[in-house]
């Protein structure tokens, strides 16, 4: 029974690798067409698709280690081997495509580890090893803190293709690192936009990541991020078009659908994959399913609506994610810089470029990005104007401390006409109205500086607040701010009334 295993996972392995080199859809199609091969050869192999982790774990669960024992050990090297200049000391990791060893180079005094893996003959077609070396050059150029330094690619005399890369130790995969932890939402959308921003860096030299996805992601015990088989999946399924997805360049539940439908892919590939691992991070669970290469991402849009209608925040940060994820690439982000900028404008509590931005959602952004100054100049500039009113009701005499104090003083002087008993003919002059006569005045007044207009615009506005008259108050500031648009008390006023009157 053993050998009868060992030799459906033998056949399957064997037809995986020849269909490795094609897109998705071609190497589905290629397998339905083998009509030689049995269902439970072709199950073997459609499982083997779905990614290098999973198909690990596929063999591990269904094989026992005698009958899976050539998918594991594909490579002559050991424990102690010698590669090149470098001596492997002790197996990392391993899969069905490669093995990672910890090696050091051979007759250094100061030794610097390295990780180095090794790829399997068999999984490379003649061109995909000349893409390969090829490639090194452009993969070694990159530099970053957040990318695992690739040091040089190489391959033997017997056709073992091996990098040479940066060793990282003591880090997990952000899923994992994030559950361990107990991370809140707002470090993990903080570990999000460094990630965005190290890919946007790598866009910028010309080289797309494709194969995002938690594992591929890890954070050391110092909260660094560092992404791995960075452009691995590239060179792996680089082809003379160089736009075409082959089978082992994606995982099937973070590809993007124009991977899975075997399109052309462009820097919003990763902009998809980046932001699947986000939704992840944020609700806990797988977002996609893993037989989307059968399916052809029809269940997409439907998984990820639902994830995002789950997820316990505010409706920015699932505009965002729903932009990042929209299936049809034009719709998404234009790049990994935009969708960076949106996630730290989010972490900021700035407007969002996600979010139609309308005036009153600008204002109440503003607004929450400062409490403090809401609470100071609330209290501070309530004394200020219950000072003013005092006194334009006991004295109507204007105090201004400034080089227009005569300007100033020469309008509120004329403001107060319509008190004159002369003018009233005996009618009570509300303060409402004194206001409303004080604006109209000011209007119509042609030698009053811009800036003393600003002022006394901005102090009607305020006092037309204090005594609850929103609306009026409101239109003031509008109006204050086309004078001064940044100026940050009327913003704060403005924020306030358009809450109190329930305009926000």
């Amino acid at each position: 029974m053993g050998n009868d295993k060992t030799q459906i996972l033998k056949q399957a392995f064997d037809v995986y690798t020849t269909l490795s080199d094609l897109s998705v859809q071609e190497a589905l199609a290629r397998l339905q067409g083998m009509e030689n091969l049995s269902d439970e050869v072709k199950q073997v192999v459609i499982t083997l698709f779905s990614s290098q982790n999973q198909a690990s774990q596929y063999v591990r669960d269904n094989f026992t280690p005698s009958e899976s024992d050539f998918f594991y050990n594909n490579t002559k090297y050991q424990k102690g081997s010698l590669l090149g200049e470098y001596e492997l000391l002790e197996k990392i990791g391993q899969g069905g495509m490669s093995q990672v060893f910890k090696a050091k180079r051979t007759g250094e005094q100061v030794q610097k580890f390295v990780a180095i893996k090794i790829f399997s003959p068999k999984n490379f077609s003649p061109h995909l090893l000349e893409h390969f070396i090829n490639e090194q050059e452009i993969l070694a150029n990159l530099s970053h803190p957040n990318i695992v330094n690739m040091l040089h690619g190489d391959k033997t005399e017997d056709g073992n293709v091996y990098l040479v890369m940066e060793l990282i130790e003591d880090a997990l995969p952000i899923t994992k690192y994030c559950q361990q932890h107990q991370v809140n939402n707002k470090q993990k959308i903080k570990f999000i936009t460094q990630c965005a921003k190290t890919l946007a860096y790598s866009h910028t030299n010309l080289i797309i990541h494709r194969d995002l996805k938690p594992d591929n992601i890890l954070i050391n015990s110092k909260k660094q991020i560092k992404i791995v088989d960075f452009g691995i999946a590239k060179l792996i399924s680089n082809d003379i078009s160089g736009n075409k997805t082959t089978i082992l360049a994606l995982t099937p539940s973070y590809a993007a659908p124009e991977q899975i439908n075997s399109e052309n892919i462009s820097v919003k590939t990763d902009v998809f994959s980046l932001a699947v691992v986000a939704l992840e991070l944020l609700t806990g669970k797988q977002v996609l399913p893993k037989d989307r290469l059968l399916k052809s991402c029809a269940q997409d849009e439907a998984a990820i609506t639902t994830k995002i209608r789950q997820l316990k925040c505010d409706k920015d940060l699932k505009n965002i994610l729903n932009q990042a994820l929209a299936q049809n690439p034009d719709e998404r982000y234009n790049s990994m810089q935009a969708f960076a900028d949106d996630l730290a404008n989010y972490l900021h509590s700035k407007p969002v470029n996600a979010t139609s931005q309308s005036f009153v959602y600008r204002l109440a952004k503003f607004a929450k990005r400062r409490k403090a100054l809401f609470v100071t100049s609330t209290a501070f500039l309530f004394l200020l104007i219950g000072g003013l009113i005092f006194t334009l009701w006991q004295n109507h005499k204007i105090q201004i401390e400034s080089a227009k104090a005569q300007s100033v003083k020469q309008f509120m002087l004329d403001s107060f006409e319509v008190t004159d008993p002369d003018n009233s003919k005996g009618v009570d002059i509300s303060v409402k109205d004194l206001l409303q006569s004080s604006y109209n005045k000011l209007e119509n007044n042609k030698n009053i500086d811009k800036e003393s207009k600003f002022d006394l615009i901005q102090t009607l506005a305020i006092a037309y607040g204090k005594l609850g008259q929103y609306n009026q108050a409101i239109d003031l500031l509008k109006k204050s701010l086309l004078i001064k648009p940044k100026d940050d008390l009327s913003l704060s006023y403005l924020a306030m009334y358009l809450f109190n009157a329930d305009k926000l």
